[in-house]
């Protein structure tokens, strides 16, 4: 709690960085009426109203960006990552269904949504990232000046959307230009007619370049994403009136699941990108068998279970080192055991690792169960100083730690 930003949301940093595993588990220890449960669930509100309103998201072509430069959640830093956007995407899907929030399942949507447009690639599989530069300078294709924002917008109410958009003649961004943020949840048709009109003046000019290379870990997160999506449309009466366009959501699951089989799983070993002979690492295990696990809970097709189990063979295998009782990030045997619990750019391989084990025990309970539930106790065991010192950086460990308890219940 002590690293929290309680008026902006997200934690106290100089670069505000999305941290969707924070979120999911401070979304976790928000019921009841305690004190911390007060602050967190406050937290969170705050935190994914902020991000969704503010110009981290680009609010005329989709999608988050990689972070903000200051504590508003303004000022981007304009890469926009596979990673990034599936793992928000999701947290915005789960957090909106669980308050039935329709904000925050319209934001996340949306977000899968510019992962479809802007990032799938033709076999359904994802690119991995899209270029903060083009040949006009580093975020230029995203930002306005006031005289091009009033060239792409009808007359009679441009001074209304500037207004309500937040532009100024001095820039309310960088370079002295305007990105669109909000103070409160826009529902005037206004403004959807003016960030469309916006988009299109986008068109004139030169798109930043795209990164095509294929990443099983993040393509395993945003197979999760389209799930999320999936699940979302069944559940939320938002949908209703589009039912024919969350169907997509599913397929195109499953269009991905099988394309990053069939290149990057060759002879039941895992290759962390396509065009490399890099052996995977823990993390691409972990999120490609979530994805598995997650394709497996809504579409009921065994083989997704069978290859997830497969895969825990192999991370079990390959990637855990008994003596230690911990996960490598990097395959077994080598010289150095580089820690995979602590939260970094994504969350940790481990706690994903641990989490899938403790779904694949609920999916399938077998001869070893028992020794895989202890296994997973005894990883949690031996990070638990680690994780009571900087809860903030094992915040995925405390949510599988959390999820382990349930099971056990």
């Amino acid at each position: 709690m002590g690293r929290i930003d309680t008026k902006y949301g997200g934690l106290k940093q100089s670069r505000k960085y999305p941290v969707p595993w924070v979120l999911d588990l401070l979304q976790r220890l928000s019921h009841g009426q305690s004190p911390s449960a007060i602050v967190a669930k406050k937290f969170v509100t705050t935190t994914l109203d902020a991000m969704a309103l503010g110009q981290i998201c680009d609010q005329v072509g989709g999608g988050f960006f990689r972070y903000a430069t200051n504590a508003q959640w303004r000022r981007p830093h304009f890469e926009k990552m596979l990673s990034d956007n599936a793992l928000i995407a999701s947290i915005y899907l789960q957090v909106g269904a669980a308050q039935k929030n329709s904000f925050w399942l319209a934001t996340g949507r949306n977000t899968v949504d510019f992962m479809l447009a802007e990032l799938c690639l033709a076999d359904g599989t994802f690119a991995g990232s899209i270029d903060a530069d083009s040949t006009e300078g580093e975020g230029m294709f995203y930002i306005y000046s006031m005289a091009e924002a009033c060239a792409a917008l009808p007359v009679k109410w441009a001074d209304q959307f500037l207004y309500f958009s937040n532009f100024t003649e001095s820039g309310n961004c960088v370079n002295g230009r305007n990105l669109p943020c909000f103070n409160a949840i826009p529902s005037e048709k206004i403004i959807v007619d003016g960030l469309s009109a916006l988009k299109k003046f986008r068109t004139s000019r030169t798109r930043p370049k795209r990164n095509d290379r294929v990443i099983a870990a993040w393509n395993g997160m945003a197979i999760s994403a389209l799930i999320e999506a999936h699940k979302a449309g069944l559940q939320s009466k938002q949908f209703e009136s589009e039912r024919n366009l969350h169907k997509r959501y599913l397929p195109a699951a499953k269009k991905a699941c099988h394309s990053l089989l069939r290149h990057l799983y060759v002879q039941h070993i895992l290759h962390h990108a396509d065009g490399s002979e890099d052996v995977a690492y823990l993390d691409d295990y972990a999120f490609v068998e979530k994805a598995l696990l997650d394709l497996y809970t809504v579409d009921h097709d065994l083989y997704w279970l069978k290859q997830a189990e497969q895969m825990n063979v192999i991370v079990l295998s390959e990637y855990f080192d008994p003596a230690t009782n911990s996960f490598s990030y990097t395959k077994l045997p080598h010289n150095k055991l580089l820690s995979a619990t602590t939260d970094g750019t994504v969350p940790s391989g481990a706690a994903t690792a641990i989490e899938n084990i403790v779904r694949l025990l609920k999916l399938r309970p077998g001869k070893d169960s028992k020794r895989h539930l202890l296994l997973a106790r005894s990883v949690l065991q031996s990070s638990s100083r680690a994780m009571q010192k900087e809860p903030q950086n094992h915040a995925s460990m405390l949510t599988t730690l959390e999820s382990l308890l349930q099971a056990e219940r």
